[in-house]
Protein backbone atom coordinates (compact mmCIF):
# COMPACT_ATOMS: atom_id res chain seq x y z
CA UNK A 1 0.00 0.00 0.00
CA UNK A 2 3.08 2.15 -0.30
CA UNK A 3 6.13 2.98 -2.38
CA UNK A 4 9.56 3.71 -0.97
CA UNK A 5 13.24 4.04 -1.77
CA UNK A 6 16.26 3.36 0.43
CA UNK A 7 19.93 3.99 -0.39
CA UNK A 8 23.48 3.80 0.93
CA UNK A 9 26.48 5.93 -0.03
CA UNK A 10 29.56 4.23 1.45
CA UNK A 11 31.91 6.97 0.24
CA UNK A 12 29.86 9.72 1.84
CA UNK A 13 29.01 7.73 4.97
CA UNK A 14 25.29 8.35 4.54
CA UNK A 15 22.20 6.13 4.45
CA UNK A 16 18.50 6.87 4.28
CA UNK A 17 15.33 6.79 2.27
CA UNK A 18 11.83 8.04 1.74
CA UNK A 19 8.27 6.77 1.51
CA UNK A 20 4.79 7.89 0.43
CA UNK A 21 1.45 6.20 1.00
CA UNK A 22 -2.30 6.64 0.99
CA UNK A 23 -2.29 5.73 4.65
CA UNK A 24 -1.63 8.11 7.55
CA UNK A 25 1.46 8.07 9.77
CA UNK A 26 3.50 6.05 7.27
CA UNK A 27 6.80 7.31 8.70
CA UNK A 28 6.10 5.77 12.09
CA UNK A 29 5.68 2.28 10.65
CA UNK A 30 7.54 1.80 7.39
CA UNK A 31 10.92 3.53 7.25
CA UNK A 32 14.02 3.19 9.42
CA UNK A 33 17.70 4.19 9.06
CA UNK A 34 20.78 3.98 11.29
CA UNK A 35 24.05 5.77 10.67
CA UNK A 36 26.82 3.35 9.76
CA UNK A 37 24.36 0.45 9.58
CA UNK A 38 21.82 0.92 6.79
CA UNK A 39 18.19 1.60 5.97
CA UNK A 40 15.10 -0.61 5.90
CA UNK A 41 11.39 -0.58 5.07
CA UNK A 42 8.49 -2.76 6.13
CA UNK A 43 5.31 -2.21 4.12
CA UNK A 44 2.33 -4.06 2.67
CA UNK A 45 1.33 -5.19 6.12
CA UNK A 46 3.85 -2.85 7.71
CA UNK A 47 5.61 -3.39 11.02
CA UNK A 48 8.11 -1.02 12.58
CA UNK A 49 9.42 -3.92 14.64
CA UNK A 50 10.41 -5.82 11.50
CA UNK A 51 12.17 -2.80 10.00
CA UNK A 52 14.03 -2.35 13.28
CA UNK A 53 14.90 -6.04 13.43
CA UNK A 54 16.43 -5.95 9.97
CA UNK A 55 18.76 -3.13 11.00
CA UNK A 56 19.48 -4.78 14.33
CA UNK A 57 20.65 -7.90 12.57
CA UNK A 58 22.85 -5.84 10.23
CA UNK A 59 24.30 -4.05 13.22
CA UNK A 60 25.07 -7.44 14.73
CA UNK A 61 27.11 -8.42 11.69
CA UNK A 62 24.62 -10.37 9.57
CA UNK A 63 24.69 -9.78 5.80
CA UNK A 64 21.45 -8.31 4.41
CA UNK A 65 20.43 -11.57 2.69
CA UNK A 66 20.80 -13.56 5.92
CA UNK A 67 19.02 -10.87 7.93
CA UNK A 68 16.11 -10.88 5.49
CA UNK A 69 15.85 -14.65 5.49
CA UNK A 70 15.70 -14.73 9.29
CA UNK A 71 13.11 -11.94 9.56
CA UNK A 72 10.85 -13.41 6.88
CA UNK A 73 10.99 -16.91 8.36
CA UNK A 74 10.21 -15.62 11.83
CA UNK A 75 7.42 -13.13 11.15
CA UNK A 76 3.65 -13.61 10.96
CA UNK A 77 1.98 -13.45 7.52
CA UNK A 78 5.18 -13.08 5.45
CA UNK A 79 3.22 -13.45 2.21
CA UNK A 80 1.44 -10.14 2.92
CA UNK A 81 4.61 -8.19 3.67
CA UNK A 82 7.08 -6.28 1.55
CA UNK A 83 10.46 -5.86 3.24
CA UNK A 84 13.68 -4.29 2.02
CA UNK A 85 17.05 -3.52 3.58
CA UNK A 86 20.34 -2.02 2.42
CA UNK A 87 23.54 -2.02 4.42
CA UNK A 88 25.92 0.91 4.68
CA UNK A 89 28.24 -0.93 2.27
CA UNK A 90 25.53 -1.09 -0.39
CA UNK A 91 24.64 -4.78 -0.03
CA UNK A 92 20.88 -5.27 -0.12
CA UNK A 93 17.99 -7.73 0.17
CA UNK A 94 14.27 -7.58 -0.57
CA UNK A 95 11.15 -9.67 0.00
CA UNK A 96 7.79 -9.17 -1.71
CA UNK A 97 5.19 -11.59 -0.43
CA UNK A 98 2.98 -13.44 -2.89
CA UNK A 99 -0.14 -11.86 -1.39
CA UNK A 100 1.03 -8.23 -1.71
CA UNK A 101 -1.60 -6.36 -3.70
CA UNK A 102 -0.82 -5.61 -7.36
CA UNK A 103 0.94 -3.91 -8.72
CA UNK A 104 3.71 -5.01 -6.36
CA UNK A 105 7.29 -4.75 -7.56
CA UNK A 106 10.97 -4.29 -6.73
CA UNK A 107 13.77 -2.34 -8.42
CA UNK A 108 17.31 -3.17 -7.30
CA UNK A 109 20.06 -0.80 -8.41
CA UNK A 110 23.69 -0.08 -7.46
CA UNK A 111 23.55 1.77 -4.15
CA UNK A 112 19.76 1.86 -3.77
CA UNK A 113 16.52 -0.04 -4.18
CA UNK A 114 12.87 0.87 -4.67
CA UNK A 115 9.84 -1.17 -3.65
CA UNK A 116 6.10 -0.68 -3.93
CA UNK A 117 2.75 -2.39 -3.70
CA UNK A 118 -0.79 -1.38 -4.65
CA UNK A 119 0.85 0.79 -7.32
CA UNK A 120 -1.28 2.30 -10.05
CA UNK A 121 1.02 0.92 -12.74
CA UNK A 122 4.28 -1.05 -13.06
CA UNK A 123 6.23 1.97 -14.38
CA UNK A 124 5.94 3.81 -11.05
CA UNK A 125 9.05 2.25 -9.55
CA UNK A 126 11.04 2.73 -12.75
CA UNK A 127 10.26 6.45 -12.69
CA UNK A 128 11.44 6.65 -9.09
CA UNK A 129 14.65 4.73 -9.78
CA UNK A 130 15.49 6.69 -12.93
CA UNK A 131 15.06 10.04 -11.19
CA UNK A 132 17.17 9.01 -8.21
CA UNK A 133 19.91 7.72 -10.50
CA UNK A 134 20.00 10.89 -12.59
CA UNK A 135 19.97 13.33 -9.66
CA UNK A 136 23.31 12.16 -8.24
CA UNK A 137 24.61 15.74 -7.95
CA UNK A 138 21.82 16.80 -5.57
CA UNK A 139 22.06 16.44 -1.76
CA UNK A 140 20.68 13.10 -0.48
CA UNK A 141 17.42 14.47 0.92
CA UNK A 142 16.61 16.30 -2.29
CA UNK A 143 17.47 13.21 -4.36
CA UNK A 144 15.03 11.09 -2.39
CA UNK A 145 12.31 13.75 -2.48
CA UNK A 146 12.69 14.15 -6.24
CA UNK A 147 12.47 10.38 -6.71
CA UNK A 148 9.30 10.13 -4.63
CA UNK A 149 7.75 12.96 -6.61
CA UNK A 150 8.60 11.22 -9.88
CA UNK A 151 6.93 8.04 -8.65
CA UNK A 152 3.85 9.99 -7.60
CA UNK A 153 3.63 11.69 -11.00
CA UNK A 154 3.97 8.29 -12.68
CA UNK A 155 0.85 7.09 -10.91
CA UNK A 156 1.98 6.39 -7.37
CA UNK A 157 -0.33 4.58 -4.97
CA UNK A 158 -3.50 3.56 -6.80
CA UNK A 159 -5.61 4.93 -3.91
CA UNK A 160 -3.97 8.36 -3.95
CA UNK A 161 -1.75 9.98 -1.32
CA UNK A 162 -1.93 10.99 2.31
CA UNK A 163 1.40 10.76 4.13
CA UNK A 164 5.14 10.70 3.50
CA UNK A 165 8.43 10.53 5.39
CA UNK A 166 12.15 10.93 4.78
CA UNK A 167 15.18 9.96 6.87
CA UNK A 168 18.85 10.76 6.17
CA UNK A 169 21.58 9.62 8.56
CA UNK A 170 25.25 10.63 8.40
CA UNK A 171 27.96 8.51 10.02
CA UNK A 172 30.41 11.32 10.88
CA UNK A 173 28.31 14.51 10.71
CA UNK A 174 25.13 13.70 12.60
CA UNK A 175 24.21 17.39 12.87
CA UNK A 176 23.19 17.10 9.21
CA UNK A 177 20.70 14.27 9.89
CA UNK A 178 17.18 14.78 8.57
CA UNK A 179 14.11 12.99 9.93
CA UNK A 180 10.83 14.53 8.75
CA UNK A 181 7.31 13.16 8.54
CA UNK A 182 4.04 14.32 7.04
CA UNK A 183 1.34 12.27 8.75
CA UNK A 184 -1.77 13.59 6.98
CA UNK A 185 -1.88 16.03 4.05
CA UNK A 186 -3.55 16.47 0.68
CA UNK A 187 -0.10 16.94 -0.92
CA UNK A 188 2.31 15.14 1.39
CA UNK A 189 5.35 15.46 -0.90
CA UNK A 190 4.96 19.22 -1.19
CA UNK A 191 4.83 19.45 2.58
CA UNK A 192 7.78 17.07 2.86
CA UNK A 193 9.87 19.33 0.61
CA UNK A 194 8.92 22.35 2.73
CA UNK A 195 10.04 20.55 5.89
CA UNK A 196 13.34 19.51 4.28
CA UNK A 197 14.08 23.15 3.45
CA UNK A 198 13.06 24.24 6.95
CA UNK A 199 15.39 21.63 8.43
CA UNK A 200 18.21 22.96 6.24
CA UNK A 201 17.79 26.42 7.73
CA UNK A 202 17.84 25.19 11.31
CA UNK A 203 20.83 22.99 10.45
CA UNK A 204 23.16 26.01 10.40
CA UNK A 205 22.79 26.41 14.17
CA UNK A 206 24.55 23.06 14.65
CA UNK A 207 27.14 23.50 11.89
CA UNK A 208 30.61 23.49 13.53
CA UNK A 209 31.90 25.94 10.90
CA UNK A 210 29.11 28.39 11.72
CA UNK A 211 29.64 28.03 15.46
CA UNK A 212 33.38 28.59 14.95
CA UNK A 213 32.70 31.94 13.31
CA UNK A 214 34.23 31.11 9.93
CA UNK A 215 32.95 32.46 6.61
CA UNK A 216 30.12 29.94 7.00
CA UNK A 217 28.66 32.20 9.69
CA UNK A 218 28.76 35.24 7.41
CA UNK A 219 27.12 33.19 4.67
CA UNK A 220 24.38 32.01 7.04
CA UNK A 221 23.69 35.57 8.20
CA UNK A 222 23.45 36.80 4.62
CA UNK A 223 21.00 34.06 3.68
CA UNK A 224 18.98 34.55 6.87
CA UNK A 225 18.45 38.18 5.92
CA UNK A 226 17.90 37.76 2.18
CA UNK A 227 15.56 34.79 2.47
CA UNK A 228 13.83 35.85 5.70
CA UNK A 229 14.66 32.68 7.57
CA UNK A 230 12.54 31.70 10.60
CA UNK A 231 12.78 34.13 13.50
CA UNK A 232 14.05 31.38 15.78
CA UNK A 233 17.07 30.77 13.55
CA UNK A 234 17.77 34.48 13.14
CA UNK A 235 17.57 35.03 16.89
CA UNK A 236 20.18 32.40 17.74
CA UNK A 237 22.43 33.72 14.99
CA UNK A 238 22.27 37.09 16.77
CA UNK A 239 23.23 35.40 20.04
CA UNK A 240 26.18 33.74 18.34
CA UNK A 241 27.28 36.99 16.70
CA UNK A 242 27.09 38.83 20.03
CA UNK A 243 29.25 36.20 21.74
CA UNK A 244 31.86 36.63 19.01
CA UNK A 245 31.82 40.41 19.16
CA UNK A 246 30.59 40.87 15.62
CA UNK A 247 28.51 44.07 15.99
CA UNK A 248 28.33 44.90 12.28
CA UNK A 249 26.69 41.61 11.35
CA UNK A 250 24.64 41.74 14.53
CA UNK A 251 23.09 45.06 13.55
CA UNK A 252 21.78 43.52 10.33
CA UNK A 253 19.56 41.23 12.38
CA UNK A 254 18.95 43.60 15.27
CA UNK A 255 15.34 44.65 14.46
CA UNK A 256 14.25 41.19 15.62
CA UNK A 257 15.37 41.98 19.19
CA UNK A 258 13.11 45.03 19.30
CA UNK A 259 9.93 42.93 19.35
CA UNK A 260 8.45 40.26 21.57
CA UNK A 261 9.01 37.53 22.48
CA UNK A 262 12.62 37.89 21.35
CA UNK A 263 13.29 41.02 23.40
CA UNK A 264 12.33 39.16 26.59
CA UNK A 265 14.42 36.11 25.66
CA UNK A 266 17.37 38.37 24.82
CA UNK A 267 17.16 40.13 28.18
CA UNK A 268 17.00 36.83 30.02
CA UNK A 269 20.11 35.62 28.18
CA UNK A 270 21.90 38.83 29.17
CA UNK A 271 20.96 38.24 32.81
CA UNK A 272 22.60 34.82 32.65
CA UNK A 273 25.71 36.26 31.00
CA UNK A 274 26.17 39.07 33.57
Amino acid sequence: MTFSLIFADPAGGVVGGGVQSHYPFVGATVLRARAGVGASVSQGVGSAALADELLGRLDGGEPPVDAMRAVVSGCVNPDSRQLAVIGSTGLKAVHTGAHCIAFAAESLNPGFLAVGNMLSQPDTLQAMATTFRRSFSSPPAERVAQALLAADRAGGDVRGKQSAALVIKYESTDWRDIDVRVDDAAEPLSELSRLIELRRRYEVLDDPAVKAGTSALDHAVRLAIEEEWPEEVRFWLIVLLEKMGRPTAEQLLWPLIAKEPWRTVWLRIQDISD
